[in-house]
């Protein structure tokens, strides 16, 4: 496969087939099928964030987490537990991502031993593409059913963010930005707290106050309920990225325009 001894318009076959520019080596043009790694690792990238998005989602709705419920069109019930539903969709999308991978490394596996030009091995490649972009589709398809269908449980979050002191670090952050307090002793004081609700199976909001005040005269009042609060956690992270309104809403604003911006090129 070196070209053809015909006088050939190449420039003219491109327009033709509306094909961006001309291979400018033939060998290449025939053997090459970097096109199609570039796609299945673009789709494997893909599987993966979804497989990570289908493990949280089995993970929260799970009995030990609780605080996610898909609706039952998307589960199924369990052969021997009555009172069990199984996030079916999810653990299959999951296991679809490996699928993925395999195409990928497959088509690695078979390119990385073949000579220069074409070979019949390569005729495998289109096996490997279609399987990913159905695959793709498919889970896709399931993923975004599972958004538009799931129902957070707030309440069940509320009593596990407070049983694992999720705003022990805004507590010492407190410290530090309010009353100058140096990080390494609000780390100390804040840890201390946190033992002494440890041994009495309490929580940073219910452990009595004259409990707290031995430890720190600042862990009292509307400050310490500030602090601490889960309310207000997430709106304190005003760092670029972090959780709070204003963020959130940036990096909602970013998603979006994204979203268009492929829109406009690929639809």
């Amino acid at each position: 496969m070196a070209g053809v001894n015909y006088p050939t318009d190449r420039e003219f076959l491109k327009k033709e087939l509306g094909l961006s520019k001309v291979s400018p080596n033939s060998m290449d043009g025939v053997s090459s099928r970097d096109h199609i790694l570039e796609f299945l690792f673009a789709c494997t990238q893909l599987m993966i964030h979804v497989s990570r998005i289908c493990e949280d989602i089995i993970l929260y709705s799970s009995q030990e987490f609780g605080i996610l419920k898909l609706p039952d069109s998307l589960t199924t019930g369990s052969s021997i537990m009555p009172q069990k539903k199984n996030p079916d969709i999810a653990e299959l999308i999951r296991g679809k991502s490996g699928r993925v991978i395999g195409n990928l490394n497959h088509l690695l596996v078979m390119l990385k031993g073949l000579p220069s030009t074409y070979n019949r091995d390569l005729q495998e490649d289109k096996l490997a593409l279609f399987d990913s972009i159905e695959t793709v589709q498919i889970s896709l398809e399931g993923i975004r059913e599972m958004i538009e269908g799931w129902i957070w449980a707030p309440e069940r979050a509320e009593i596990s963010l407070k049983n694992g002191f999720a705003t022990a670090t805004d507590l010492a952050d407190f410290l530090v930005n309010e009353k100058k307090i140096p990080f390494r002793t609000a780390h100390e004081l804040v840890g201390t707290l946190v033992g002494v609700c440890v041994k009495q199976k309490k929580t940073l909001f219910d452990l009595p106050e004259s409990d707290r005040v031995s430890i720190s005269k600042y862990f009292v009042g509307k400050e310490y309920e500030d602090a601490v609060s889960l309310s207000l956690s997430a709106d304190k992270k005003i760092s670029y990225g972090g959780t709070s309104k204003k963020r959130q809403e940036e990096q909602l604003k970013i998603a979006l325009d994204s979203l268009k911006e492929a829109e406009r090129l690929f639809l």
